[in-house]
Parts: structure tokens; C-alpha cells; sequence
């Protein structure tokens, strides 16, 4: 379902951030972890949504970070970089 994004995903970037609407957001995530050429990329997620319960079904669909909106880009570029490092 996701070749055609996912070929052009890992072409672009090391690094997924998604920005979406949270209800949206685990099936998303539960999608590229299952794919198996992106599957490895980390995904950081970028919501107006702070509550807890959802944050943590976000990670637990898969996504290495969340960050709320509005976001810190000095915060956000040192966690994308945390999770670039081999």
C-alpha cells in the first residue's frame, strides 16, 4: 500500500516528521513500520495535541518522538539528530 510513498520517503529523507491530525496518526504509523523498505525510519510526530493518552498511543503505534505544536526547532533539530546518530 505504501511502495510508491515509501520508495519516495527513503529517497528524501532519513528522518520522517509527520505532521497530522492524531486520529489519523497510528494507523499512519502502524503502516510505515510495517513496510519494509521505510519500516527502520525513525518518525517524529508534530500535533496541536498534548494529551497524554494520545501521545502515547502515538508512540506506541511507533513513532520515536512527539512534539507539540508550536515546537522548538532548536529542540527539534537536536532530537532528529539524536535519532540520526548510528
Amino acid at each position: 500500500m505504501l511502495s510508491n510513498s515509501s520508495l519516495l520517503a527513503a529517497s528524501i529523507s532519513s528522518c520522517l516528521t509527520c505532521s497530522c491530525r492524531i486520529w489519523t496518526a497510528s494507523p499512519f504509523l502502524q503502516q510505515i513500520k510495517k513496510d519494509p523498505v521505510i519500516g527502520h525510519t525513525p518518525v517524529v510526530i508534530l500535533s496541536a495535541v498534548d494529551e497524554l493518552p494520545k501521545v502515547l498511543a502515538c508512540i506506541e503505534a511507533g513513532a520515536e518522538d512527539y512534539l507539540t505544536k508550536p515546537f522548538n526547532p532548536v529542540l527539534m533539530r537536536s532530537r532528529v539528530q539524536v535519532l540520526l546518530e548510528p
